[in-house]
């Protein structure tokens, strides 16, 4: 009786594995090498902010803060070294201003305009 958690968590954890090896596959074929040192503290860091900033509960949100903090990294790629306090700043604004992150547990697909033209491609009507 109840839901089988068990199950559930094996599963989130195979596709999480699965995603993690697809990713893997195509880093070293964009880069052509595997090494300890591509991994940095500074490159996980860089993954959990674009998380936050998109918003932990959302697939879109964390699209939309990988996007935001490319552009922060790109914008300030001439001066690297205030690039992690804009990061700090920018994360303690939104943390202030929007503690759920860009889109906080939001998908694009919710959106009316969008989910009508979904329904429509899928055949179902709205009622």
């Amino acid at each position: 009786m109840g839901v089988n958690t068990t199950k559930y968590k094996v599963m989130a954890f195979t596709i999480g594995a699965a995603f993690a090896g697809i990713a893997g596959g195509l880093f070293a074929h964009q880069f052509y090498l595997i090494s300890p040192n591509s991994f940095t503290f500074l490159a996980s860091f860089n993954y959990l902010i674009m998380v936050v900033m998109g918003g932990m509960g959302s697939i879109t949100g964390s699209i939309a803060g990988a996007f935001v903090v490319t552009f922060i990294s790109a914008a300030l790629a001439s001066i690297p070294e205030l690039r992690m306090i804009i990061y700090a700043i920018a994360l303690i604004l939104l943390m202030f201003y929007r503690p759920q992150g860009l889109f906080g547990y939001m998908e694009v697909t919710n959106f009316a305009p969008i989910k009508k033209i979904l329904d429509k491609l899928s055949g179902k009507e709205l009622k």
